[in-house]
């Protein structure tokens, strides 16, 4: 049992990683075509209606409501910042070394979560942190380059994808998962 729950959530891991890695590819195909904001927008037309018609179909879209409406929005807001600068960074940077600087996305978030969510910053997690900003130094390179657009365009996106972990961690006390896709 234990097996078939670990190779389903593998599964789902690769899928999110090829998913993401086609995103990556795929904008930086039609970026002299289209800005970020257009590919954006017609990437939340399109989760917007899988999420109505996930809801639907599993009859949870009663469980949208406007309440709390207000942080909702500015999680929206973050999160489509964010994904901007993300585009932004793959058009100007070489994938490894955006997709390195994102990586210190979970970082913030444990920098971060003591702040905003009232958690403990344990040793351990301050020593995790510590050997992944070292990983990430290794793979980005900083002194390979001098800081540029790419760069802090892709700092900004780790930023603003750890605020919105953050954001949607509150949001989970006491919104349900399908209120809060919606």
């Amino acid at each position: 049992m234990a097996d078939a729950r670990l190779s389903k959530a593998a599964a789902w891991m690769m899928g999110s990683v090829v998913s993401f890695s086609l995103i990556a590819i795929a904008a930086r195909n039609v970026e002299t075509v289209h800005d970020s904001f257009e590919v954006l927008t017609l990437r939340s037309a399109v989760g917007f209606c899988l999420v109505v018609i996930v809801g639907l179909m599993t009859g949870r879209l009663h469980e949208v409501s406007a309440q709390r409406l207000s942080g909702h929005a500015l999680r929206n807001i973050v999160h489509f910042a964010g994904q901007n600068l993300w585009f932004i960074a793959i058009t100007l940077l070489p994938l490894a070394q955006v997709f390195a600087i994102e990586f210190t996305s979970p970082l913030w978030v444990i920098l971060l979560s003591p702040i905003f969510l009232g958690e403990r910053l344990t040793g351990l997690r301050l020593g995790a942190a510590a050997l992944g900003f070292a990983g990430i130094l290794i793979v980005a390179h900083p002194g390979a380059q001098s800081l540029n657009l790419g760069v802090l365009a892709a700092a900004g996106a780790a930023v603003a994808f750890a605020a919105v972990s953050i954001m949607t961690k509150r949001r989970t006390r006491g919104v349900s998962v399908i209120g809060i896709l919606f």
